[in-house]
């Protein structure tokens, strides 16, 4: 698969210089068109709500939600043309337990979407779990970018999370565009031993020949570490190796398991300090 057509996803309430550099560099790498959505959040309120409000107060709103989506266009095309790049903006106006849904939507047409991490800190439309929720419900790649920022180029040393699981392999063909021209893939198995069915006689050794196969340098590492998190195992790897990219399948349990008893992706996406790519 190629990538010729990008999703950003630009949320108001947040600064999005980060993930707008991302996805502009990406689409100059690859020739891709690249497309802008601007989720305009209306809040999340009764019926009686709304009717209890005057026309002034609701007329404030819309002003409000207006200036944002203006702002947030102005800052976007404003960097497309310091890089001398062209791109779409499109907005998608929706309740805020809906964002996602609309986000998803949008993505399902396009080759990959990028989008900013939830910062702990900040309210945003959608709410913080607005990620896993897209990864969900688009069959299509995220990439998620730090809210502390990206480095200057993205798949050039990089992490992969293998379990051996279904979406680890569709996580990964997914990635195989941006990590053609890696200097370094590094496969990660963690505790291999807990998923013996899922995994060839040397956990790890027949993906790592599949990428060699593909032209790039791998090395194969495998932790055995029961009193270490797994997501926090695997970000510390991240940094020990300074890895420029993770690369990782999302939600291989149920979202009620990781409700109840947590999950790698739902850490991942929390403590996050490298772009990480997503597919389910």
């Amino acid at each position: 698969m190629s990538i010729k057509d990008i999703l950003l996803h630009l949320d108001p309430s947040a600064d999005n210089a980060a993930e707008t550099e991302a996805a502009l560099d990406i689409a100059q790498a690859h020739d891709a068109h690249l497309a802008a959505l601007i989720t305009a959040s209306n809040p999340d309120l009764p019926l009686y709500g709304f009717a209890g409000m005057s026309a002034g107060v609701i007329n404030a709103l819309e002003q409000q939600l207006g200036s944002e989506i203006a702002r947030v266009r102005q800052d976007h095309e404003a960097a497309c043309d310091r890089r001398g790049m062209g791109s779409d903006v499109r907005v998608a106006q929706a309740y805020e337990a809906e964002v996602s849904e609309a986000i998803a939507l949008h993505g399902r047409h396009a080759d990959l979407l990028v989008m900013r991490q939830s910062e702990p800190s900040r309210r945003r439309a959608g709410g913080a779990e607005v990620i896993a929720d897209v990864v969900l419900a688009a069959g299509r790649p995220v990439l998620t970018i730090p809210y502390t920022g990206a480095p200057e180029r993205i798949g050039r040393k990089v992490l992969v999370g293998w379990d051996g699981s279904r979406e680890a392999a569709r996580a990964l063909s997914d990635a195989m565009p941006l990590i053609r021209n890696a200097e370094k893939v590094d496969v990660l198995v963690i505790n291999p031993e807990k998923r013996r069915g899922q995994h060839g006689e040397v956990p790890g050794a027949d993906i790592s020949l599949h990428l060699a196969r593909h032209g790039l340098t791998v090395e194969l590492d495998q932790e055995h570490n029961n009193t270490v998190d797994p997501a926090n195992l695997i970000l510390s790897r991240a940094a020990d190796m300074g890895s420029d990219l993770l690369v990782m399948g999302a939600f291989a349990h149920s979202r009620i398991q990781q409700a109840f008893f947590g999950g790698v992706t739902r850490t991942i996406l929390e403590e996050m300090t490298l772009p990480v790519l997503l597919s389910h």
